[in-house]
């Protein structure tokens, strides 16, 4: 079943190597990176207990999960509380990529048919997916473990370095089984792919509200700074989850394993049932089969616009109901949050420090709107790069063969994602508003929400040009995205981060409403730049070769 496996996985990491290359080096340096930089960032005691105030906020718990260890706090437990968490999404994603373009997207493509016809077994291809993506996370473990050892920051330890390093591992392998699941269940790369990222999105769901219940025992500041308790981290939503199980392990405090070793064995629960089922189907095959198309296509599917809406109706839709099941959750939050703030004098004063006079409810609103209008991006971007992906399968000859213009199918692309940057916002607004309509008017969350579309229609813009103009690079889209992540979540965290980092992000450039006054002139340049991005687009794809 397994013949010539040793073959295929040397294929296969020769294949990955660059991709791969890439994650880990983010990933790893990702985290060195942010763990040296702690004692600069946070340089004296007031500093730490100012963060530790606003990450025991109802909000900061509900996105990062609880706070542990705090009175004896140091620099090496703050930096795994603040980014065990976003480094492990990130190693997830990488993993779901992964076993998709080596297992289902091969037989989507017809590659797995080539294989079948040498000397391999039936479960090679599995098997070597699964390995790979276990050898890959193992790697990112010890290489980041050894990394944040020799920043030699405060309260660090071997164990809680290798224990913080394989959460982050575990919790990617996890999803890799997951993956392979789903890889067997359905017939098309789309659907597994998009069915792991809906059960991730739902685990960060349920960590949220875990971790929310758990707050019960929020931490507790007194008027001078000092931290007075610990949270306890006892609810079973909470460990439901791989990403709350992950966050158990209290890297640099008490260093369980068993988190671990629970996340090992899932992973391998979620691969030996997926090379049960893959020994079952047949190639190229789902356990649910596609289903059967018309013989001819409607009026709506002979024209460009219509063709691309074909291909993202499903991601449109699926990530409309992530973002209103992402709204819907922060504001079960968003009722809460003024009750926690009365009487934690700490929480007040760093409001106040901001510059803001607004209530706890339109703080948070803010922070988390910006992160909403981030997450919206993806879906955005993953739009226009489709015609990339169709024309580099080769299947864009096909529509090209007939009276299809190349500035007209990309313009539909674009279009259809400049559509999605002004409808996805509501899903999340409205989302926002059904649960917290005591704390917020439906005006707000919609306001809020949807300020940050010309922000996103720059990366629109941004995504058509390398579309158009140099193809090869657009991968690279990603790159300021996750910059703009990386300034504007760790800024609001990190007192001493530069401000002009902001105004390297098009969201830096967008009025925070309703803490700040609305102004229409940077919306309109942002709109204006994307706008003509999406024209040099259009013009460098008119101008080049296809495929």
């Amino acid at each position: 079943m397994t013949a010539n496996f040793s073959n295929y996985f040397r294929f296969l990491i020769k294949r990955e190597r660059i991709t791969s290359l890439f994650w880990i080096l983010g990933i790893v340096l990702f985290s060195g990176g942010i763990a040296a930089a702690y004692p600069v960032l946070f340089p004296d005691q007031e500093a730490i207990s100012g963060m530790l105030a606003t990450l025991g906020t109802p909000p900061m718990v509900a996105m990062m999960g609880p706070l542990y260890g705090l009175a004896h706090i140091n620099f090496a437990i703050l930096f795994a509380q603040q980014c065990l968490m976003w480094v492990a999404l990130a190693a997830a994603i990488m993993n779901i990529f992964l076993v998709v373009r080596v297992s289902r997207a091969d037989e989507e493509l017809g590659r797995n048919e080539i294989i079948a016809s040498l000397p391999v077994g039936r479960l090679t291809g599995g098997v070597a997916a699964i390995v790979l993506a276990f050898a890959l996370n193992v790697l990112i473990a010890v290489l980041s473990a050894f990394l944040i050892l020799l920043t030699g920051i405060e309260g660090l330890s071997v164990q809680g370095a290798f224990v913080f390093g394989l959460s982050i591992g575990m919790q990617g392998f996890v999803f890799a089984g997951i993956t392979l699941f789903f890889a067997q269940i359905f017939s098309t790369a789309s659907a597994a792919i998009g069915t792991p990222f809906a059960v991730l999105g739902l685990s960060y769901i349920l960590r949220g509200a875990g971790d929310m219940m758990d707050a019960s025992n929020a931490v507790k500041v007194s008027a001078t700074g000092f931290i007075m308790a610990d949270y306890k981290m006892t609810d079973p939503l909470s460990f439901l989850s791989p990403l709350g199980l992950g966050l158990k392990v209290e890297a640099f405090y008490k260093n369980f394993w068993w988190p671990v070793l629970i996340l090992f064995l899932e992973a391998l629960v979620f691969a030996g049932i997926a090379l049960v089922l893959n020994a079952r189907r047949d190639i190229g095959a789902g356990l649910v089969p596609a289903k059967a198309g018309r013989t001819h296509g409607g009026i709506f599917l002979r024209n460009p616009l219509g063709f691309a809406f074909r291909l993202l109706r499903g991601s449109f839709i699926g990530w409309g109901i992530g973002l209103l099941l992402l709204g819907m959750s922060y504001g079960s939050v968003l009722s809460n949050v003024s009750t926690f703030v009365q009487g934690n004098e700490m929480i007040q004063k760093m409001l106040e420090a901001s510059g803001s006079s607004s209530s706890m409810e339109n703080a948070f609103l803010v922070m988390i709107s910006v992160m909403m209008a981030m997450i919206t991006a993806i879906p955005l971007i993953m739009s226009v790069n489709r015609f990339r992906t169709e024309e580099s399968h080769g299947r864009l000859e096909a529509v090209f063969s007939l009276a299809t213009s190349r500035v007209g199918l990309l313009g539909s692309f674009a279009f259809i994602a400049l559509l999605q940057a002004l409808v996805l916002p509501l899903f999340y607004g409205l989302g926002l508003y059904s649960v917290a309509t005591k704390s917020v008017s439906l005006k707000t969350c919609i306001e809020t929400a949807i300020v940050y579309a010309p922000a996103n229609l720059f990366f629109v813009g941004l995504a058509v040009l390398l579309v158009g103009c140099l193809p090869k690079l657009t991968k690279l889209i990603w790159l300021p995205l996750g910059y703009s992540f990386f300034v504007i979540y760790f800024g609001r965290l990190i007192p001493n981060m530069p401000k002009f980092m902001d105004k390297l992000s098009p969201f830096g450039y967008v009025p925070q409403i309703p803490v700040e006054p609305f102004h229409a002139m940077p919306l309109l340049v942002l709109s204006g730049l994307g706008l003509l991005l999406v024209v040099a687009g259009l013009i460098g794809v008119k101008k080049r070769d296809i495929g």
